[in-house]
């Protein structure tokens, strides 16, 4: 086992690793596949580098494993943290792109890059979260933090009590997603069969796909407000409830969506060629 303690900004060069595992208090941090290409081509090569530092942060590589934490802060007890120093740190990690993440933040902001790895776990309290060209089955639980994805291609679970997410051209074959007043909005390609499944109790919720997707859909409210782009999906209201119901396409994949107060509305993406 290697193990550093870090006390002032410096960068770290290391062989090995396999899986990263961050975990933060407050500040910043940015993870990034490296490209294949990249001139240093050493087996599990990574770039650890603090450029700001408030508190010690400790480092280590054990059996392929690299942990960055705060002292303490472990990852089941991220949404529980009453630390009473102060514990800051801004850092970027560079890792080979198949390397598997699980990344943990109490109020620290971050963004991750350039991933492939088959799996990647994401928790925050009240920081945000950008995954970017990410290439993973993600799972991902917040309280206040908004979580926003960026050409993600794999399957995505969400859970979050005020957080919004937002996915922004993405292309996947599963999508599940509950909040109690965050928004849920959804720009993706639902790969044939593939399910949405997403719930709210005043969050809004806005899903948007190409005008070439099969797709049933199930879609009540209590109170909202239900609206559909395409055609064959039909909406009714009755005592306490309204409910929207349909087919598009040949009907291959579902989007189920449930809310009390929040909005639902279905929209069909704008071809290139027709914009």
């Amino acid at each position: 086992m290697q193990q550093w303690r870090i006390e002032q900004p410096e960068f770290l060069d290391l062989e090995g690793v396999r899986r990263l595992d961050v975990r933060l208090v407050a500040g910043g941090i940015d993870v990034l596949g490296r490209a294949e290409d990249a001139e240093d081509t050493h087996p599990g090569a990574a770039r650890v580098e603090v450029t700001n530092l408030e508190g010690p942060l400790d480092v280590r590589l054990e059996g392929g494993t690299l942990t960055i934490t705060h002292e303490r802060l472990t990852w089941g007890g991220l949404f529980d943290w009453v630390g009473g120093e102060r514990a800051s740190a801004t850092l970027s990690v560079s890792v080979s792109p198949d390397c598997p993440v699980e990344l943990g933040v109490v109020s620290a902001d971050a963004v991750v890059s350039g991933i492939t790895a088959d799996r990647m776990a994401v928790k925050s309290v009240s920081g945000d979260v950008i995954l970017d060209g990410v290439r993973s089955d993600i799972s991902a639980k917040t309280v206040s933090g908004d979580l926003e994805t960026r050409r993600l291609a794999g399957a995505l679970a969400f859970t979050t009590v005020s957080g919004d997410l937002t996915v922004v051209a993405g292309s996947s074959a599963s999508v599940r997603a509950e909040t109690v007043s965050g928004d849920l909005t959804l720009d993706l390609d639902l790969q044939t069969g593939g399910r949405i499944n997403v719930s709210s109790v005043s969050g809004d919720v806005s899903v948007r796909m190409p005008g070439s997707v099969g797709l049933r859909v199930d879609a009540k409210t209590m109170s909202g407000s239900l609206d559909c782009a395409f055609d064959g999906v039909q909406a009714e209201r009755q005592p306490g409830m309204a409910r929207m119901r349909g087919q598009i396409g040949d009907g291959s994949g579902l989007l189920k969506a449930k809310t009390v107060s929040g909005d639902v509305v279905l929209l069909q993406q704008v071809e290139a060629n027709d914009a």
